[in-house]
């Protein structure tokens, strides 16, 4: 019998900004951005469950309304320009477990990229397997 890895995606959408406010709920094509990475994670058969991790209730309901579940709310000192990255994955995942929420493989996916890759998660996902890593990340060049 195969042992499948329970996969959660996990969504940090904080509402400050250095330069948009609520940039993960401006439209882009009548579609909030957080409602976009949502629709590429729908894609994806093996990732069990997607939370949004927020410190907002715009935020939240915005999420809800997109079929995301927000099962706690980010506290303001992780959801500021200084707040590290690293921070709030560990306190999602404190949260979680507290909450009973099972899961082998974390997925964190910035929803400030509408037009991920799906063949890039489903191949990050499939590496970390392979080889069991504890952490994979993606990179790009930016273009200036």
């Amino acid at each position: 019998m195969i042992n499948k890895k329970r996969v959660l995606a996990v969504i940090p959408a904080r509402s400050g900004s250095k330069g948009i406010k609520f940039k993960n709920i401006k439209r882009l094509s009548g579609i909030p951005l957080i409602c976009w990475v949502n629709r590429a994670i729908k894609k994806i058969n093996f990732i069990d469950r997607t939370i949004v991790s927020t410190d907002h209730n715009k935020i939240k309901q915005i999420a809800i309304n997109c079929n995301l579940d927000v099962p706690f709310m980010r506290p303001k000192n992780l959801a500021t320009n200084n707040a590290d990255g690293k921070d709030v994955i560990l306190h999602g995942i404190k949260k979680l477990n507290s909450l009973g929420y099972k899961f082998d493989i974390l997925v964190s996916l910035d929803c400030t990229v509408p037009f991920i890759k799906i063949s890039d998660i489903k191949r990050s996902i499939k590496l970390m397997k392979k080889k069991k890593s504890s952490v994979i990340c993606s990179v790009y060049e930016q273009h200036l």
